[in-house]
């Protein structure tokens, strides 16, 4: 419900406007030739107040003043035009706007009529005859600064990230591990199992489906396609919709070797790295290769960073030089604080050394090439007078001080590269401490799910069991058959995020 203070105030609304309130309408400016001399009074003061059980509206000559309890902000009469969402404004079919923001400003020059309101809505009457009409929660949401309320809808209160270690992963996460059987029962996918492993993605950055299917792995109807389009699209890129990884002589892609793969994103080279990763294991009939993850947003609050974090802010180039492809791009290595890690839907953490690009200058050069670090006094004369009766004492000095300026834009350039590197040094000790990492043996049929822009992920190195090994162990590994093989792709984070919503959405009409 609501309730009305100053209604009245008839230095404001004039007498006309009294009778129309309690008919249909408040109009905020009477006609100019029907306002008292009282009725002059600072833009500034409301004229009316609407008290809903959510959120007061002060309704002022030029905005309207919304509180929500949370926040406490105007909204201009031009962004509430902008803002109509009734059938006029956006097309009920395709869901578009039909009115530009310029237009919007332009009918919005003369103030609207406050239609009579309910306990559910305000309406506005623009001079054009037009009516907005707004809910509480729609004003409430147009409080909220750019971005943040479409993040709402993803970073609710049940689907915020929390981060992770080792021990609160496995104990905590109510479905790290869900078994194909589950998600696929009769070959018909379970959307509401699908919409766990969404939740589970999105609030811990990684889950692990187990039992998919190993016995298809053509690119077109292998079960990782199928997977991953229950979700939405699949990212192409370069290596395809999907690839292969597997061990392999003169591999182009570290990955694609036996070697120790350590902690990593994928595809930082690319401008718009993909967001979320899958990958499928078909073989695994090796001695070691063990996978394992850490939460880079967990790391970000290690109290060891605290005085390098801003030095991490920093971009680094990553870089892509081969089997006839160049691709290179640069990115912060850590977002702007460990708070907006959890708040900002798209922030991201970018570390991936096997691409690193040829370290760049972290400062221009300061002095020119010709000057050497450390130069002798006689090197340096130029620096000093030029004037033929400046004694030579005066010269030793000017030369001094030039060779001070030259060894100080030096040595802060050295530090600052120092600083740098001993921030990604401590970066890194924290990246590998042991009660960070989750690691486990991906077993045939199990499938990896991951938020590549905040999970890292790596694996030891792996060699063929001997013959006598294959025989104590029961593995068979047919001639020409690979011995280790995972088969991957990657997805946008825009598809999964519609995918979590519209399928929340739609499971909770149903009930």
């Amino acid at each position: 419900m609501y309730n009305t203070s100053q209604v009245l105030a008839p230095s404001l609304l004039g007498r006309a406007n009294v009778t129309s309130l309690l008919t249909d309408s408040v109009f905020l400016f009477p006609p100019p030739d029907s306002t008292p001399a009282s009725a002059q009074t600072s833009p500034h003061d409301p004229s009316t107040t609407l008290a809903f059980s959510s959120i007061s509206i002060e309704i002022h000559p030029t905005c309207l003043l919304i509180d929500d309890g949370h926040n406490r902000a105007p909204i201009s009469f031009s962004r509430l035009r902008d803002a109509c969402s009734c059938p006029q404004c956006k097309h009920p079919s395709t869901r578009q706007k039909t009115l530009t923001p310029g237009t919007s400003h332009h009918l919005s020059q003369l103030p609207p009529s406050v239609l009579q309101p309910s306990s559910q809505l305000i309406k506005l009457e623009w001079r054009d005859g037009h009516v907005s009409s707004f809910s509480p929660s729609d004003l409430s949401a147009l409080l909220q600064p750019p971005g943040r309320e479409a993040q709402s809808v993803y970073l609710t209160s049940t689907l915020r990230r929390r981060t992770w270690d080792r021990e609160n992963l496995v104990n905590e996460s109510d479905h790290l591990r869900i078994s194909s059987a589950d998600l696929l029962p009769a070959g018909i996918v379970n959307e509401e199992v699908l919409l766990k492993m969404l939740e589970q993605v999105q609030i811990w950055g990684l889950v692990i489906l187990t039992g998919v299917p190993t016995d298809k792995t053509d690119n077109k109807e292998c079960e990782l396609r199928r997977v991953a389009e229950m979700i939405g699209e699949i990212r192409n890129t370069f290596y395809g919709e999907t690839w292969d990884v597997k061990n392999v002589a003169d591999a182009r892609n570290v990955a694609y070797t036996n070697f120790n793969l350590g902690l990593h994103m994928d595809l930082l080279y690319f401008s718009s790295p993909p967001r979320f990763q899958l990958l499928h294991c078909l073989r695994s009939r090796v001695q070691g290769g063990e996978s394992y993850f850490v939460d880079s947003f967990r790391a970000l609050s290690h109290p060891s960073l605290s005085t390098h974090y801003h030095t991490l802010t920093q971009d680094l180039t990553y870089e892509y030089d081969n089997d006839g492809h160049y691709l290179q791009c640069s990115h912060p290595i850590l977002p702007s604080s460990p708070t907006s890690a959890l708040t900002d839907l798209r922030a991201a953490v970018n570390w991936s050394p096997p691409f690193q690009a040829r370290p760049s200058a972290l400062t221009p050069p300061l002095i020119s090439s010709k000057i050497p670090f450390g130069s002798s006094a006689s090197s340096l004369s130029h620096l000093s007078s030029s004037k033929t009766d400046t004694s030579s004492e005066q010269q030793d000095r000017q030369t001094k001080e030039g060779q001070e300026k030259v060894d100080g834009g030096l040595m802060a350039m050295i530090q600052k590269e120092e600083d740098f590197y001993s921030a990604l040094s401590t970066w890194e000790q924290v990246l590998s401490l042991p009660e960070l990492k989750y690691s486990f043996l991906l077993s045939e049929g199990d499938l990896v799910l991951f938020d590549n822009r905040r999970v890292l992920h790596a694996r030891t190195a792996f060699r063929d069991y001997t013959p006598e090994e294959r025989r104590s162990k029961g593995v068979e590994v047919k001639e020409g058959e690979t011995s280790r093989w995972l088969k991957g792709c990657y997805i946008d984070g825009d598809v999964v995020w519609d995918k979590l919503v519209t399928l929340n959405k739609k499971l909770r009409d149903r009930t």
